[in-house]
């Protein structure tokens, strides 16, 4: 057992977790094992429509109505796309500022798959409940810029500049070690370094 580890509380929250359909479930189920085996007490904020086997296998609690991997912000007109990145961050905000004041503390706060959906919500919680939630890690796992056809080089939408002035948010709680960001490729923690100046 990992020294100091044993007796730690980590909250791990995905959104679209709801069943066994896609990288949710074996990730999340991953993350929790891992963590217990180190005696860590892992809770999970999930999907609302969480299969209750899989909920009472790895401790998740139903907290979200909805999740933007569903489509539901996804609409031909610019600025209700952005009214929908600023009601899904008030979604996370709201639902975990409640689960973390009911449940809390918590020494880490893990979200497995952010984006801009959830970015200003998690920056926002990490303020509110400063007290209750030691660290925050977030894992970036989708691209933050895209590619021209034989190019290596990403470029950035317009709504990208929302995404980092979120991401620029952090660099007082990320120099404090109070958060961290990761990604899982070389590649993509570039882009993110591109993008806003911070290297998961």
């Amino acid at each position: 057992m990992a020294e100091g580890l044993a007796g730690k509380r980590l909250l791990v929250v995905e959104e679209a977790l709801k069943g066994r359909v896609g990288h949710w479930y074996e990730y999340v189920k991953s993350v929790a094992e891992l963590n217990q085996r180190e005696g860590v007490a892992v809770t999970v904020g999930a999907h609302c429509q969480i299969d209750p086997a899989i909920a009472a296998e790895i401790n998740a609690h139903p907290l979200f109505a909805r999740t933007n991997w569903d489509g539901v912000y996804a609409h031909p007109r610019a600025w209700w796309r952005y009214l929908g990145i600023a009601r899904h961050n008030w979604l996370v905000l709201r639902t975990m500022n409640r689960f973390v004041r009911q449940h809390g503390p918590f020494d880490c706060l893990f979200a497995p798959t952010v984006v801009i959906h959830h970015i200003w919500g998690w920056r926002l919680l990490l303020l509110v409940q400063r007290k209750r939630i030691g660290r925050m890690v977030l894992l970036f796992r989708n691209n933050a810029g895209a590619y021209a056809p034989g190019s290596s080089t990403p470029f950035f939408k317009r709504s990208a500049k929302v995404f980092e002035w979120a991401l620029r948010s952090f660099v007082g709680v990320l120099r404090k070690g109070r958060a961290a960001f990761a990604t899982d490729s070389t590649r993509l923690a570039r882009e993110y370094e591109l993008l806003c100046g911070i290297a998961p």
